[in-house]
């Protein structure tokens, strides 16, 4: 049963042999443990009451009181040295390091070892679907495991659907972390509470900024980034409908802040200072995609002048240039850039090109482009369920595996599942 383990560890090698949990089993961490240990030592011990009745005691020791019959959970070198066990070549790739880990269940004990917090917290992962899979009888083996890619998530759109309780997205939080991926963006075009704007995004359930801090305490304690989300270009005519923002507006259309104006700025800067101090990620994604109307209206006389792509650029320069002013670095969806290819270059190293694609392919040219531009990029594929009463499982399926597959293949650092 070990094969439907999620996601497939790297390494795995099963023995003769069982490991059996019993009410004096002792989970164990050492003294030295911080927090993070200690909350991922109270899942295994909830994951074991809720599967098998018993109610395992959680520890603290300088050394394990007995050799046998307990679970030791170990992080770093002189943790290992502690309790006596071998800090464990992983071989991971430096990118994942501090991801990676390795499990072993004997007949005896079971050891959970990594190098890092996250690392220790993944092993805990594993183990809890190892006694969903075998109850309190565990199978001898060991695990050695690291992600392919440094970042995994999902964007959840909450601007054309009904914007999720903090209850649910905790839920969901709980349930990307179990699975190891440690990202979640929220994609917003209107619905979060600004102090300085109130109109935007008011009457219709947008979070608040005590709901973003407290939902990114509860990611970060499961080791996943919540990274702010905001609409900072197109899809702005949540915000270009209110009569006090319509100056703004690229066209009649409504759709695209105008970059012609410098109160645009002075908007997206104010969004930004009350937005972006409820989140601790460093990331902020400004999306900036699908500027359709873009060099039509007010900014046609620049466009006309230096070109619609360079235009668009500018605008990104000073997106970016905002968010550092807040210690952020800047992500932006790639397909405007993909039409002015001559450009890419020009972006500073610290943008992150997000490189979307919904449909089902048997490859994802563009991924080259972005990698040969020497690019910082991710991968964004997509769940299918949007303008359907079912999801399209298998053009999803085929969408994710291809494009991700493409995604490493190129050097992505990252790939971000997108559900609209």
């Amino acid at each position: 049963m070990t094969q439907h383990l999620l996601p497939q560890p790297k390494d795995l090698s099963l023995f003769d042999g069982t490991f059996s949990l019993n009410a004096d089993t002792l989970i164990i961490i050492p003294a030295q443990a911080g927090d993070d240990a200690l909350f991922a030592a109270h899942q295994l011990q909830d994951e074991v009451q809720a599967a098998v009745g018993l109610k395992l005691a959680v520890i603290k020791a300088y050394a394990p009181p007995r050799a046998e019959n307990i679970v030791l959970l170990a992080c770093g070198e002189e943790q290992a040295a502690a309790f006596g066990v071998e800090p464990v070549a992983i071989g991971a790739p430096e990118a994942v390091a501090a991801q990676a880990y390795a499990l072993t269940v004997a007949a005896t004990h079971i050891a959970l070892y990594a190098d890092a917090p996250t690392g220790l917290f993944y092993a805990v992962q594993t183990l809890r679907q190892l006694v969903r899979l075998h109850s309190q009888t565990l199978p001898a083996l060991t695990i050695r495991d690291w992600p392919t890619l440094p970042y995994r998530g999902l964007m959840l759109d909450i601007s054309r659907r009904k914007v999720p309780t903090l209850a649910t997205l905790k839920q969901l939080a709980e349930e990307l972390s179990h699975y190891k991926l440690n990202v979640l963006q929220l994609y917003t075009e209107h619905t979060f509470q600004f102090p300085r704007h109130p109109k935007i995004g008011a009457g219709c359930g947008s979070l608040s900024g005590q709901d973003v801090i407290e939902l990114d305490g509860f990611c970060r304690a499961r080791h996943v980034e919540l990274m702010p989300n905001l609409q900072s270009f197109g899809h702005a005519r949540n915000t270009l409908i209110i009569p006090e923002y319509q100056h703004l507006a690229e066209t009649e259309l409504l759709w695209t802040l105008s970059p012609a104006f410098e109160g645009t700025y002075m908007l997206l800067d104010e969004l930004y200072a009350d937005m972006l101090p409820a989140f601790t990620s460093t990331t902020f994604n400004a999306d900036c995609d699908e500027t359709y109307d873009l060099g039509k209206g007010a900014s046609k006389a620049l466009a006309d002048e230096i070109g619609v792509g360079r235009v668009y650029l500018n605008h990104i320069l000073r997106v970016r240039e905002l968010a550092a002013r807040y210690g952020r670095c800047t992500q932006v969806w790639g397909d405007i850039l993909l039409h002015h290819p001559e450009l890419i270059g020009e972006l500073p190293d610290d943008v992150t090109l997000l490189d979307w694609h919904y449909h089902p392919a048997d490859e994802y040219p563009t991924v080259k482009i972005f990698a040969e531009a020497g690019r910082r990029f991710w991968v964004c594929p997509g769940v299918g369920s949007w303008n359907t009463i079912f999801p399209r499982l298998y053009g999803a399926n085929v969408n994710v595996r291809n494009f991700v597959r493409d995604g490493v293949a190129a050097g992505a650092e990252g790939m971000l599942n997108t559900d609209w």
